[in-house]
């Protein structure tokens, strides 16, 4: 069957019209909705935060010192407090503490209800200066949302990356060709190509490790400041010298650390604790 040209020209304007009608519809559906989609999301996420961290409680004497605390850091909203599967502990450590934010794939976000994720060995082998100081860094981290968006936007970072490669071939083949002998013009233009997307994988990761060790630093600053917990710092950064044979600075300079060394940990907490007794 052929169409007669004037119904075609005819038919584009009106299928452009039903979709951009169609995306509008969708659009104030979803707004209308997005209570019950945000709640739907929420509990998707949360529920495979569980599955995959732990989903047991903590005792209610031990949840209260947790709360407790969580009120002098100045923590208002909700968040809940789990003990860590046996998945957990192999990454995280027998006796530590994180906080997570639900995310689709671990990239996007999808839940503002955050979690404290504790290992059964942290009230049982550390100290309570170092419980002290460990649940108050893992607020900093709960009360600045720190890192909830850093996957995605490094994400859309190294996608946006690719693509400025991607439409850059025919100018790089454009200067081979013009700066080249004919000799040397292809394999130029592989080391540039190569070169580009290396640049792309390095520039992301390089980010991370810096956002990561800045964000670090701030949840130790607010956890040193508001809660005083100097002397756990302090006896904490001794146990991963001793026990888990932590290096005091790390390697090639820190480029790729996601914390900031033990020396510098242990440095700018003295520091802060100086000042502290010069204020008393």
């Amino acid at each position: 069957m052929i169409f007669h040209p004037n119904f075609l020209t005819w038919l584009t304007p009106l299928y452009k019209k039903c979709t951009f009608f169609g995306l509008a519809l969708l659009a104030l559906a979803t707004y209308h909705q997005r209570g019950y989609i945000a709640h739907k999301l929420d509990t998707y996420g949360c529920s495979g935060a569980q599955e995959a961290f732990g989903d047991q409680s903590l005792a209610p004497e031990k949840e209260a010192m947790v709360q407790n605390i969580a009120k002098e850091m100045g923590v208002i909203e909700p968040f809940l407090i789990r003990k860590m599967n046996r998945t957990a502990l192999l990454t995280f450590g027998y006796h530590n503490a994180f906080a997570y934010f639900p995310a689709f794939l671990n990239i996007i976000p999808i839940s503002n209800t955050p979690f404290l994720f504790i290992s059964e060995g942290f009230f049982e082998d550390l100290s309570p200066a170092e419980q002290r100081f460990l649940i108050g860094h893992e607020m900093a981290h709960i009360k600045g949302h720190h890192l909830q968006y850093l996957l995605l936007f490094l994400l859309i970072l190294q996608l946006s990356m690719f693509a400025c490669c991607w439409r850059a071939r025919f100018r790089i083949r454009a200067f081979v060709q013009k700066k080249f002998n004919i000799k040397y013009q292809r394999v130029m233009i592989w080391v540039i190509t190569c070169s580009l997307i290396f640049l792309s994988l390095l520039t992301p990761k390089l980010m991370d490790s810096y956002w990561r060790k800045h964000r670090e630093w701030q949840a130790d600053y607010t956890s040193l400041s508001l809660l005083q917990s100097h002397d756990g710092f302090l006896q904490l950064i001794g146990r991963w010298e001793k026990e888990f044979k932590n290096p005091m600075h790390n390697t090639y300079f820190g480029l790729f650390s996601s914390h900031p060394s033990n020396h510098e940990r242990k440095m700018y907490c003295l520091e802060l604790q100086n000042k502290s007794k010069e204020i008393i």
